[in-house]
């Protein structure tokens, strides 16, 4: 931090104005030029001009991201250059977005999708090792997955067993007879899995024969991509063919502010673009906004990817013909949304993948929402962080984060986006400052921030980590829990079947911006009491206790969800096994009168679940432990009775093996107990019969 920016921070005294902001961007703006001089590469002078004669590219630029990026101003004269004054002056929030998201990959073209190993480089591997006069195990020793060459060898076998019977490659499939004399063939070759093999196998022949294409056409430039959403988006609705029900523009690309945009920087191939856009007004049959389906598992889907096409196997026309499970369902949405101007992202919950999206309602919110959710909501759900500067709080992987964050993007863009800069200004100073002055006025300035735009969750994070005393937490929760209050429910998303077909997800999110504002602040109040009381040890007791007072205040006034991280405290303050009655109480409740209702029982056990989950993982004793889960267990074998519905009874199968996973995790634990395990197994099995 220079030195004239900490005379401005220490004159504001925890109070963020706009001379701190300007003082941030001037320091900013000379480390990002002489970044770009000491880097060789350089740009224009009137884009520097330009960026500084406008408020949003300097603070887009200079303030997005910390250090200051100069491939952020590469990229932007870049698109300037490309796209021409106009285009660019028209979509600038578009290129600032991209300029953003874009640079540590450039905004130039993006090879397609590789050829996918299981099929096409079969014979391209060959070729090569044929080219250079080497055998191909020898060419490819160590760089190919195991069973490839095998492939391969058996490849001409398969190739002469079609010529022999005259046959049709899906012809040969379809045929129960044929396909299990190739399969023969591949196993004699020494093919492992020949059935799932096959298919490949009859992929490689068809390029072979060119029937299909080699590869994917590649992702175009973002100004390339951006020509053909600036041709579709200036098509008024009066010159389709829309049919009733169906609205155009889906999303209003030049009103929105750039970081909602920075999604559509990935582009779409222009091909596929062109046919989505083609199929949205009635060209090519079926649905018009194809989003989903048709989910299927192998071998369905084979025989249509057997069908000579223009499409690569990968491209959207194709998949939407052969379909897929949740991967294949969250790209080809991913690709429609994409080529049609939706900013979307691909996500992942456990087990499942989804997308997270951004919309407009009537009253010209911005909002987030999960699609194809399954096996949670958006606290379960991560996808890429576009700001590329990944948060080291509520993080998964090298650029995902929990989706609370795109939710919090799409709120603090109703509040403002210069003030959300402001937040992630202040955030950067904040982690730069020095201790000292960190703790003289660094939170009580990041704070002030907050008051502006209290929608930047990862500030929020950062300061329950830093929180030194239980007073200091307890005032973060209250000022959290009031800027953040709002008269609404929260959005509940049920937990479904991942491997089963979800069904068709509409565009435009269901809720509103208050029940969004309130799932936001349930899940950023749990988890910044997670954040902060992971490590106990920084607290006294009596900070725990007084912490412990605010945590069952909220409980008591609704948020219930809150009651796992009471139970941390109250294992530090009172004793692991007083916790550990109260919830084997609580359980024997439970079994003894479930709650009325499907959803009610649902959020009854997943809250007595949590509760278990982190007692189970609080230090103590071994032996003290796994006696209590046992205890637990014998409960559900006593009064498994109490089931009266298929529907309750399956709720109570999945709470029962949440306790069977934490003592099974506990008799893991080195050094393991294999006798207990067994034992414990074998019990498990007999009750699932019928036999306890």
């Amino acid at each position: 931090m220079s030195q004239s920016l900490e005379v401005e921070v220490l004159a504001a005294k925890g109070k963020w104005s706009d001379q701190i902001r300007d003082a941030f961007i001037a320091q900013a703006r000379t480390e990002m030029l002489s970044a770009l001089k000491a880097s060789g590469k350089s740009v224009s002078a009137e884009t520097v001009a330009w960026v500084d004669a406008h408020e949003d590219a300097r603070l887009a630029v200079y303030a997005s991201v910390s250090p200051a990026d100069p491939r952020i101003l590469i990229n932007l004269d870049q698109l300037r250059t490309e796209l021409g004054d106009e285009m660019f002056q028209r979509y600038r929030q578009f290129c600032l977005g991209a300029a953003v998201a874009r640079r540590s990959i450039g905004v130039g073209a993006i090879a397609g999708a590789a050829v996918n190993l299981k099929f096409a480089k079969l014979y391209e591997w060959g070729d090569e090792a044929r080219a250079k006069g080497v055998e191909p195990e020898a060419y490819l020793a160590g760089t190919r997955k195991a069973g490839g060459i095998e492939k391969y060898a058996a490849t001409d076998k398969i190739s002469a067993y079609l010529k022999q019977h005259a046959l049709p490659l899906k012809d040969a499939y379809v045929q129960d007879s044929h396909r299990k004399a190739m399969e023969a063939i591949l196993t004699e070759a020494g093919v492992k899995k020949a059935e799932r093999a096959l298919p490949g196998v009859l992929r490689s022949i068809m390029l072979a024969q060119e029937l299909r294409p080699a590869k994917r056409s590649d992702y175009p430039r973002v100004s390339e991509y951006l020509v053909f959403l600036d041709k579709i988006y200036q098509t008024p609705a009066s010159q389709l063919s829309l049919e009733d029900g169906q609205r155009w523009p889906l999303y209003p690309v030049k009103e929105s502010p750039w970081p909602i945009l920075m999604p559509l920087s990935m582009t779409w191939p222009l091909d596929e673009a062109e046919h989505i856009w083609e199929k949205y007004q009635g060209k090519h049959g079926g649905k018009r906004l194809h989003t989903y389906g048709p989910y299927n598992r192998f071998p369905v889907g084979v025989d249509r990817s057997l069908e000579p096409s223009p499409w690569h196997w990968s491209s959207w026309p194709s998949t939407i013909t052969t379909g897929g499970v949740c991967g294949t369902m969250s790209s080809i949405a991913n690709g429609t949304l994409t080529s049609l101007g939706v900013p979307i992202v691909k996500a992942g919950q456990p087990g499942h993948s989804c997308i997270v999206r951004y919309d407009m309602n009537e009253r010209r919110e911005y909002l987030a929402a999960v699609g194809q959710a399954a096996t949670g909501g958006p606290d379960k759900t991560t996808a890429p962080w576009l700001f590329a500067d990944q948060p080291k709080v509520r993080s998964r992987g090298k650029f995902s984060v929990y989706s609370e964050y795109h939710f919090a993007l799409a709120q603090a863009m109703n509040a403002g986006l210069d003030s959300f800069l402001d937040t992630r200004i202040a955030l950067h100073m904040y982690r730069a400052m020095p201790e000292p002055l960190r703790l003289k006025t660094g939170r009580a300035l990041l704070l002030s921030a907050l008051k502006r735009n209290p929608y930047n969750i990862e500030a929020w994070y950062v300061l329950a980590e830093d929180s030194r005393s239980g007073a200091e937490l307890v005032a973060l929760f209250d000022s959290f829990n009031r800027e953040l209050s709002v008269k609404a429910e929260r959005e509940r998303q049920e937990d479904r079947d991942a491997s089963a077909d979800l069904g068709e997800d509409k565009i435009n999110p269901k809720s509103s911006t208050e029940s969004k504002i309130a799932t936001l602040r349930h899940i950023g109040q749990e988890q910044m009491a997670v954040i902060a009381l992971r490590d106990l040890d920084r607290f006294s007791k009596q900070d725990l206790q007084l912490v412990s007072s605010r945590l069952n205040r909220l409980i008591e006034s609704g948020d219930v969800h809150l009651t796992a991280m009471l139970d941390r405290c109250r294992c530090r303050i009172e004793g692991v096994a007083t916790v550990q009655s109260d919830i084997s109480a609580e359980l024997t409740r439970f079994l003894a009168k479930p709650p009325k209702g499907r959803k009610n029982m649902k959020r009854a056990q997943a809250r007595l679940s949590q509760r278990i989950a982190t007692v189970a993982s609080f230090p103590g004793p071994r032996d003290a432990r796994e006696t209590w889960l046992r205890s637990l267990l014998d409960a559900f074998s006593d009064d498994r009775k109490v089931v009266v519905s298929k529907k309750k009874g399956k709720q109570l199968d999945k709470f029962y093996g949440t306790v069977l996973a934490e003592l099974t995790k506990s008799l893991k634990a080195k050094p393991a107990n294999k006798k207990s395990l067994r034992e414990l197994n074998a019990k498990h099995q007999r009750l699932l019969k019928g036999e306890v």
